[in-house]
């Protein structure tokens, strides 16, 4: 059985109550309603600073700007591979460059397909790899996934409409 003191949990006495009161600068007896302050007129104000817009979703796996060769008259389908599927920004410097959030892709733009001395692909980190893949299902682009070893270390290998080697993965699979 408890003893008289016992008041249960979450009781405050008049005395701590009024204490406490105090100490906050809030004086105990006064019942009074709050006083609300008279509206001032408010109009926002343009802002004229630059505006900047927020950086494309995707990143390249590379530390600095990539070149590449693109084959003449492909602009339109580089557009719609890259701005469109990818996720790039169109990049307004002269010739054919794409932006990711990190750095560029610029294109050399050749009138026949070069012969690759290697095949290394451009690695590209896109937020979600199980919709890039849908969307590529949809419009019809052919794709290879690849499985490494360690979890979620998925990617697909596929190639943009200049015949490039594109790996894309995403953040969760970073180990690529």
């Amino acid at each position: 059985m408890p003893s008289a003191g016992w008041r249960g949990a979450g009781c405050i006495d008049a005395r701590r109550k009024a204490s406490v009161g105090v100490m906050m600068g809030i004086d105990p007896d006064n019942n009074d309603p709050l006083e609300l302050e008279a509206a001032v007129e408010f109009a926002p104000v343009a802002d004229v600073r630059p505006r900047i817009d927020p950086p494309p979703p995707v990143n390249l796996l590379a530390v600095a700007d990539c070149r590449l060769p693109s084959i003449a008259g492909l602009e339109a389908a580089m557009d719609a591979f890259y701005v469109g599927i990818l996720r790039f920004a169109r990049d307004d410097a002269d010739g054919l460059v794409y932006r990711a959030e990190n750095f560029r892709v610029w294109f050399v733009i050749v009138e026949k397909p070069p012969e690759h001395a290697d095949y290394r692909p451009l690695r590209v980190v896109v937020p979600s790899l199980a919709e890039l893949i849908q969307q590529l299902i949809d419009v019809g682009v052919e794709f290879t996934d690849q499985r490494g070893l360690t979890p979620g270390g998925e990617t697909i290998l596929l190639h943009d409409p200049s015949g490039n080697l594109v790996e894309a993965g995403d953040s969760r699979g970073l180990v690529f």
